[in-house]
């Protein structure tokens, strides 16, 4: 029983892990949207 109260406990790397992830696909996500309007129009993306 104590191994799966230790497991289900916050991990602050798996937190910190999580954050850059979501950070690098944001950043991703906007330089994709940057390249995008350069050939095509904003409304059509």
């Amino acid at each position: 029983m104590t191994q799966s109260v230790v497991a289900m406990q916050p991990s602050n790397m798996k937190a910190a892990g999580w954050m850059a992830g979501w950070l690098t696909l944001m950043l991703v996500l906007l330089v994709a949207g940057r390249e995008a309007t350069r050939e095509l129009d904003v409304f059509q993306i």
